[in-house]
């Protein structure tokens, strides 16, 4: 059995993720709406703090999603405690948008509004995770509101490959995981994401690179006991990654190797462990865009970035932690007590 040891430092690695993420939106779109312009310097550091926040999220995720697979005893718990996750504060989100932010901030009448086929689209698709709806019928001038959404349905897909490979026996053969690593490094060496992209008319180069994370943190995670992690080996990949020239493919891997690393030292070789009661990482990653929309096109903050981060984060937190207090918990308590206890 694989259990993840009580003291660790998970849930603040996640809070921090989550505030990294809220920090980068709001400054993008305040140089957007105002045209004010960024230094290549201040583009470069925004650009590596919004990747290392997601990069972080995958690493935490894919490690404790396969230690989720290898501890539970059937793909049902496994499922259920994914939708109780997941899925209470998504709906709660989707439907405030559709249902409240919507009628209230739309150009067209309400008749129209919710006569609107869209409409319906967006709750269907943006609960279920099924895929990512972006827009609603005359809110914003078709402003994209799920526009960081999109790594959570690059998730979800991770949880089904996850599961896959648990049914197939990857998990419980000895080498079965590092042969799939291995297939999966293969795989993305001879496949350009250029390639799939043109195929798919999308950018797909940040699932490649954040789902390579996901899977070398599983990798972390099976042979937990064999691989080993420090601050050293932190430091070295760190050198090797930002520094060294080196080929894609083998920086591809290096990257992994280092947001996995760094992930691990500080949840378990961190000098203090900290326990947070109201885990709202996941509130303030999907209650901050709303948010932010709401203030940029109802308020003035030219000239005020800060004024802006202020609303933000405290319209941001409260509704993270109120989603989280009346909806996340007696969701998970419920399905908890129903199909896993």
């Amino acid at each position: 059995m694989h259990a993840v040891p009580r003291h660790n430092n998970f849930d603040i690695i996640r809070l921090f993720a989550a505030l990294m993420i809220f920090a980068y939106h709001p400054i993008i779109w305040y140089t957007q709406q105002y045209s004010v312009a960024l230094t290549s310097l201040q583009l470069y550091i925004l650009g590596r703090l919004g990747h290392a926040a997601v990069a972080i999220f995958f690493a935490v995720s894919g490690y404790l999603i396969t230690l989720s697979i290898l501890r539970d005893y059937s793909i049902g718990t496994f499922i259920i405690k994914r939708i109780a996750r997941v899925l209470p504060a998504q709906v709660c989100v989707t439907l405030c948008i559709a249902l409240l932010i919507g009628p209230v901030c739309t150009s067209i009448t309400i008749q129209a509004y919710f006569s609107s086929v869209s409409l319906y689209q967006f709750i269907v698709l943006e609960s279920l995770i099924i895929a990512n709806a972006k827009t609603l019928p005359g809110l914003w001038n078709g402003t994209i509101i799920t526009s960081t959404t999109w790594s959570l349905f690059l998730e979800v897909k991770l949880y089904i490959l996850v599961m896959l490979l648990s049914i197939l026996g990857f998990y419980n053969k000895k080498f079965g995981y590092l042969i799939f690593c291995i297939g999966y490094t293969l795989c993305i060496v001879i496949i350009p994401s250029s390639v799939i992209s043109k195929l798919l008319h999308i950018n797909i180069a940040p699932w490649y690179s954040y789902s390579y994370i996901f899977v070398i943190s599983g990798l972390y995670a099976v042979y937990k006991h064999y691989v080993p992690i420090s601050w050293p080996i932190s430091i070295v990949l760190s050198i090797l990654f930002y520094y060294c020239p080196i080929s894609w493919p083998v920086h591809q891997l290096l990257e992994a190797l280092f947001y996995v690393n760094v992930v691990l030292c500080i949840a378990y070789k961190f000098v203090y462990t900290y326990s947070i009661k109201y885990d709202i990482s996941y509130g303030i990653f999907l209650w901050h865009t709303p948010i932010n929309l709401i203030l940029f096109h109802n308020f003035n903050y030219n000239g005020s970035p800060m004024y802006l981060l202020l609303c933000s984060a405290l319209c941001t937190l409260a509704c993270a932690l109120l989603s989280h207090i009346l909806v996340e918990l007696p969701c998970k308590k419920i399905l908890y007590n129903q199909y896993v206890n």
